[in-house]
Order: C-alpha cells, then sequence, then structure tokens
C-alpha cells in the first residue's frame, strides 16, 4: 500500500501452491500508517521469482481526510474547474507551493490522490439560482416551497453520497446564490408560501393588525390583506 508521496505504508508477502483455475488471497492491510485519505494498493504475482501479473487498484480512507480537518486549519482556494486531470494536478502543486493546504470544489478522486484534504461540491440542483419571476413575483424555485425543499435535500443527499468516501472537510451547495437577479429588476418572492411566512413574522414583530397598522400607516383589516410591496407599489 502506497500513499500519494511515493511511501510505502504496508506490505506483505505470500507463497502459496495454488490449484488450476481461479484462486483468491487474502490480505488484511495495517494502515495505521497512512496519512492521507487516498492510497493505491499495488499487487504483483509471481511464479519461480518472475513477475506474471500486476495491477494498481485506489483504497479510500475517509477516517484520515476527517481526522486532518480537527487536528488543523484548512486553507483552500477555488478549485480549478472543469479542467482536465493534469492540470488539475499542476492546480493544486502550486496550491502548495503558495502555502495553502487543502483543495475544494474539485474533483474529489484527483484531489485525495495528490494527497490533499478536500471539500466537495454538490451544487445548487438551480434552486438557488434566481431565474425570471413570474408576472405575480413568485420565484420558480420557491426557497419556502416545501416540495422544492424536499427536492433539494433529495439531490443534495444523493451527491453526498457519492462524495463521501474521500473524507471531504465540507461540502459546498452553491455559489453566487442570491434571492433577486443582478441584471434586471427582480424583488424576492411573493408566493403564497413566502407571503404566509411574511405574514407571520410581521405577527411576531407587531403582536396586532393596529401596531402594525399605526407603524406604517395602513388600514389593514385582516392580515390576509398583508402582502409586501413590489417597487411599482412605492411612489416616488
Amino acid at each position: 500500500v502506497i500513499d500519494p508521496f511515493g511511501r510505502v505504508v504496508w506490505q506483505e508477502q505470500t507463497t502459496q501452491s495454488l490449484p488450476a483455475g481461479e484462486s483468491s488471497v487474502t490480505f488484511t492491510p495495517d494502515l495505521s500508517k497512512a496519512l492521507r485519505t487516498h492510497c493505491k494498493v499495488f499487487a504483483r504475482v509471481l511464479w519461480d521469482g518472475a513477475e506474471q501479473d500486476s495491477r494498481w487498484c485506489g483504497l479510500l480512507i475517509p477516517s484520515i481526510g476527517e481526522a486532518q480537518c480537527e487536528e488543523d486549519f484548512t486553507v483552500a482556494p477555488w478549485g480549478s474547474g472543469m479542467t482536465p486531470p493534469v492540470q488539475q494536478v499542476e492546480f493544486m502543486t502550486r496550491t502548495e507551493e503558495l502555502g495553502l493546504n487543502a483543495e475544494f470544489a474539485t474533483t474529489p478522486y484527483v484531489a485525495v490522490e495528490h494527497g490533499m484534504p478536500v471539500g466537495g461540491y454538490i451544487g445548487g440542483a438551480g434552486i438557488f439560482s434566481p431565474g425570471k419571476r413570474t408576472a405575480e413575483g413568485v420565484r420558480p424555485k420557491c426557497l419556502s416551497d416545501p416540495a422544492v425543499i424536499e427536492e433539494y435535500k433529495a439531490s443534495a443527499r444523493k451527491q453526498a453520497a457519492l462524495q463521501q468516501p474521500y473524507g471531504l472537510y465540507a461540502v459546498g451547495i452553491t455559489d453566487e446564490g442570491s434571492l433577486t437577479h443582478r441584471h434586471q429588476r427582480d424583488e424576492v418572492c411573493f408566493s403564497p408560501h413566502c407571503l404566509a411566512a411574511y405574514r407571520e413574522w410581521l405577527q411576531d414583530r407587531y403582536g396586532t393588525l393596529e401596531a402594525l397598522n399605526g407603524e406604517g400607516g395602513t388600514t389593514y383589516g385582516d392580515w390576509s390583506e398583508v402582502n409586501g410591496s413590489r417597487t411599482e407599489d412605492v411612489p416616488g
């Protein structure tokens, strides 16, 4: 078993007489000397001193990545994006030379193969991107809608499970998320779910409609009449 730095952390050799056909040999490696999440297993089969076959395969030890994060600060830049593996390795080499000790939002396998603690990125499944509002000011993926919340939870669980074997120190759920849109005028969401939450917040803050009307100079007769204001509703 070899770690990303080329150090042999465990080895064992056995001599056996095997019958014709397929056979299996079981080893139980001692991984107490492994220092990184990703190691490689190199197996060789020899007969009469001559190599007959050999094979490499990856070996992931998630608990090491988790322990690394608990023992030290983790400082990482944003990942290199959707670049070829060779460029990703070059990026991480430069990262280490700058004194940073982790990688974020890159291919987990490549990062741990290079010996770096890694933070994953599972994406927002379109939930945190505002999209174009409807004429009523409703966000396409309303963040107060129970169905949307459950949709994202299911997506996040699925993506997180795929990255769990790499011993991640963190998982990014989105970047450049926003409630409104930076390129066009969009208020926050006015869906029934958001309006109900808004009214509940006002009730907690003011207690009574009389107090709310007195503060804002309004004449609401029932909480259901409170809808909030959009830009075009505000005189100026």
